[in-house]
């Protein structure tokens, strides 16, 4: 089965079930960025069903590409893992962790190219400090839903603000859209504070 009509069944089925995934505005934003960007090492906060994890295994170096994924709750986490099983995508690594609580060194094997962010959202800037030390130089970090939970980033915009972190907001769908930032040097000079 192709992968499109994979992720188009996968929509389909967590639209009727009410499972929140990728819009389509994301999507189309990812598919559209992240090509040019020659990631080979990438982190997903907050994976669910995968849906994300497959969209981003196709956008990252096809042969030296791979995609950590972290995720909370069992039962997407399951169905996760039966989609990329599904789909025989070696490139991604999918675990059932609370990524707070996880010594991420034992996880990661080289520095961050890519970061994709949609977990809790309350939790967004605490995820970031505790990336901040496995960044590459040339790094790229996205985070989900920043518009439309806007009220429970209030902590990230603070960090952000507070850090004179330069990032863009893009509203990429009527009610929602993502918060990218792009090799911001002040970031990775605070990696000593974070590791």
């Amino acid at each position: 089965m192709k992968i499109s009509s994979f992720l188009n069944k996968i929509r389909q089925s967590a639209h009727q079930r009410n499972i929140p995934i990728l819009s389509t505005g994301t999507e189309k934003y990812l598919r559209q960025h992240l090509p040019s960007h020659t990631i080979k090492n990438a982190l997903e906060i907050g994976s669910a069903i995968c849906y994300s994890s497959i969209v981003i295994a196709q956008c990252i170096d096809p042969k030296y590409g791979n995609l950590t994924t972290f995720e909370v709750s069992f039962p997407p986490y399951n169905e996760g893992i039966d989609h990329i099983s599904s789909l025989w995508i070696h490139s991604i690594t999918n675990y059932y962790a609370n990524f707070n609580s996880i010594n991420l060194q034992r996880y990661l094997y080289r520095k961050l190219d890519f970061v994709f962010i949609d977990g809790r959202k309350s939790e967004y800037h605490v995820y970031l400090q505790k990336i901040i030390p496995y960044l590459a130089q040339d790094y790229l970090i996205i985070c989900d839903d920043v518009i439309k939970f806007k009220n429970k980033l209030k902590s990230l915009y603070n960090f952000l603000d507070q850090n004179q972190i330069n990032y863009t907001v893009h509203q990429l769908d009527p009610d929602d859209g993502i918060l990218v930032i792009h090799n911001d040097a002040w970031l990775l000079q605070l990696a000593s504070i974070y590791t």
